[in-house]
């Protein structure tokens, strides 16, 4: 076969792949909302309130193992195709430790979380979900098993079929049991499932491939290391605001409430509004992974023209996407939330109009912090999450202390975190910049936000009296925001003719 065949064959089959994982994973976002979406209307929003908590430290866990298990293990699978079984039976020691080490620590704390949130209601449910930080490590062991091996199908339907598989174990809770623990029940129950599934899929690997592979577990846990301690604070950063409602918003309690009730009524209905803020950040996790292999090349070729324009690109995009859906979702946020959750759940709307903008510049960290990781500055990185994260973290515990009403607890907790991730985002833009000397021109800047403030101010004068009336707003706001780009030249015939080219190549 000759070099530019099988380069074109490489370049279709990583193409396939990448529909096959996008296809998978906006099927697991979907699940994923079918689930919080539906939740609500059959748990009280005290149980919601508790659910949400206890799913979300879980989630820091289960995402930081994911992320490092799936990256460690297809990277030495890819890199050692003579040694896959020496490969997948690293990563599963590892995980298995680790992911031991997670649910041990869940099912002994679970007494202290509980005390730490003054709610002892917690301790039952952390017990029951604490499985699945166990099954989470080792099923994301099994997917970078496959995706180092470019078994892109295989991993896609693993992903989807376990998505699926949880949003069917997790309802059937809630509609048998009728509470958290039922639901938490049903994860826990799915988690394992998808996990033996895994295990016996990929497992044969590593008992029929021998062949060891002196220091290789030593070379993986010193790759895993850094992206883990990566991980963990970009996911403080989307969880430590609602945390810390829950632990100190007790104090807004009227006389006769308990500040446990209050505190998880609060949690829900921020959460809630976290569900829809997120939007932005998941989508633009796909341009992350696009981009992420584009600048290693570039950095290993140390290509800097290359690596400026990949990531000037990259930051227009996220800023003019992220920006968009943002003024949506400010715009009219009571409206949005009582289009997925009932009306109790409007009050989110007064974190919403602030968490929109939160995220946005958590977006610009998340895709930031993954062009320096591909260019290997690691340390910048580290250093940027952990400073962005001790400001959110101080910010929001001065706002809910400061407040004194439940609204309060809502507007504030997200106008401080949005205020320090947005900090965090301007700070990240600014490494890339003296990292790669690129970034977004200033009058793209100044015309987007021009475009989201005339979006916002045009939105928030809509009536969102029906969920027809409040989808129709959303694309109207969303065509305010593009408008007002094309009218002063941000967006032009070169944009289109750029996505006409994307939307023809075969």
């Amino acid at each position: 076969m000759s070099m530019s065949k099988s380069k074109t064959t490489s370049t279709g089959r990583a193409g396939r792949g990448f529909l096959w994982l996008t296809a998978a994973k906006l099927h697991f976002m979907l699940a994923g909302w079918a689930i919080y979406a539906y939740l609500p209307h059959k748990l009280s929003q005290v149980q919601f309130g508790q659910l949400m908590i206890v799913i979300s430290l879980v989630s820091i866990a289960n995402n930081v193992m994911v992320q490092s298990a799936v990256q460690g293990t297809s990277r030495f699978t890819a890199a050692m195709p003579h040694a896959l079984g020496a490969a997948l039976r690293s990563g599963l020691g590892i995980f298995l430790l680790v992911g031991g080490a997670a649910t041990a620590l869940l099912i002994l704390g679970a007494d202290a979380l509980a005390w730490l949130w003054s709610d002892t209601a917690l301790a039952p449910l952390f017990r029951i979900a604490a499985p699945i930080a166990l099954a989470y490590a080792l099923y994301a062991v099994c997917v970078g098993s496959l995706n180092g091996r470019k078994r892109f199908a295989m991993q896609a339907g693993f992903d989807a079929s376990y998505a699926t598989l949880r949003l069917g174990a997790m309802i059937l809770g809630a509609v048998v049991v009728g509470s958290s623990w039922g639901v938490l029940a049903g994860y826990s129950a799915g988690a394992a499932i998808i996990c033996g599934v895994g295990l016996i899929l990929v497992g044969r690997v590593a008992l029929t491939d021998r062949r060891r592979e002196p220091g290789l577990t030593r070379s993986m846990v010193l790759f895993v290391l850094p992206l883990a301690l990566h991980q963990i604070f970009v996911n403080f950063l989307l969880r430590t605001d609602l945390f810390l409602i829950k632990a100190l918003g007790g104090h807004v309690a009227d006389a006769g409430a308990s500040q446990a009730t209050v505190t998880s009524v609060l949690s829900a209905h921020y959460a809630a509004a976290q569900q829809f803020a997120f939007l932005p950040y998941q989508a633009l996790i796909a341009l992350s992974m696009v981009v992420f292999p584009l600048v290693a090349d570039a950095a290993a070729a140390q290509h800097k023209d290359r690596m400026r324009e990949t990531a000037t690109g990259a930051l227009r995009f996220a800023l003019l996407f992220g920006a968009g859906l943002a003024a949506v979702l400010a715009a009219q946020p009571a409206g949005i939330i009582d289009v997925v959750y009932p009306e109790a759940y409007r009050t989110g709307g007064f974190a919403l109009r602030f968490l929109a903008w939160g995220i946005l510049g958590l977006s610009l960290i998340t895709l930031s912090c993954a062009m320096l990781n591909a260019a290997g500055k690691t340390h910048r990185v580290v250093l940027l999450t952990v400073v962005t994260w001790i400001g959110q973290a101080a910010a929001v515990v001065f706002a809910v202390r400061f407040a004194s009403t439940p609204v309060e607890v809502l507007r504030w907790a997200a106008a401080a975190s949005a205020a320090a991730l947005l900090a965090g985002g301007v700070a990240a833009v600014g490494v890339v910049w003296l990292t790669f000397d690129a970034r977004p021109s200033g009058w793209t800047v100044v015309r987007t936000i021009l475009a989201a403030a005339t979006a916002t101010t045009v939105g928030a004068q809509l009536p969102d009296r029906s969920m027809a009336l409040t989808v129709g707003n959303c694309f109207l706001i969303l065509a305010v925001f593009v408008l007002v780009l094309v009218l002063t030249g941000e967006v032009g015939r070169k944009d289109l003719n750029a996505v006409k080219r994307q939307l023809l190549r075969r």
